[in-house]
């Protein structure tokens, strides 16, 4: 009888670590790598919609290599607007980066 006991509380304790793990993952930033080797990891830090139902999103992009704002190379913006691409809800519609 006892070893029944210690059978069900290890598979209880399973699955709590199981579940554990599957949250630490699916709380983990998206990250994309560009052309040139750089890893963009990319945290949702806001949402708003709007009155005329547009969604803005708002992101934090942690990037392996320091970036210039004031020459942003084209493989990071690529990477930026798929990234974008991938938070529509329709097809189709605007997506905006600043």
């Amino acid at each position: 009888m006892k070893r029944k006991n210690y059978l069900k509380h290890f598979v209880s304790l399973l699955v709590v670590v199981a579940f554990i793990v599957l949250a630490v993952a699916s709380s983990e930033s998206e990250g994309e790598k560009t052309e040139s080797g750089i890893n963009l990891n990319f945290e949702q830090i806001g949402y708003y919609k709007g009155e005329n139902k547009l969604r803005y999103f708002t992101f934090y992009v942690n990037s392996s290599e320091t970036l210039n704002p004031d020459s942003i190379t084209e493989d990071v913006f690529e990477a930026l607007k798929k990234h974008g691409s991938k938070q529509m809800n329709t097809s189709g519609q605007v997506i905006l980066l600043y």
